[in-house]
């Protein structure tokens, strides 16, 4: 339930930035930035999901996976699920 940073997972297999890099373009088609970018994002609709409006927040679940701006976190948000946030709390609960 805690993000982690991509020099905690650098740091845990022992391995350079430029070889994790090459290993996760390799294996996933991107860096390990956006690779946990999306991990959080994930995490974050399955809790939007499973929330009611009436008890949560957007920015608290945004909070608890490490995004601060919620601008970015809405945009990076559509991008990903092509709906908002706000959409997703809505929809489960509608």
């Amino acid at each position: 339930n805690k993000p982690f940073r991509v020099s905690e997972v650098r740091q845990a297999v022992a391995v350079s930035e430029s070889t994790l890099n090459r290993l996760f373009n390799a294996k996933f088609g991107i860096s390990p930035k956006s690779y946990f970018i999306k991990l959080r994002l994930n995490a974050a609709h399955q809790d939007l999901k499973q929330s009611s409006p009436s008890k949560i927040k957007i920015y608290t679940i945004a909070n608890k996976w490490g995004f601060w701006h919620m601008g970015q976190f809405a945009a990076d948000y559509r991008k990903l699920f092509d709906e908002l946030p706000f959409d997703t709390l809505n929809k489960s609960h509608s």
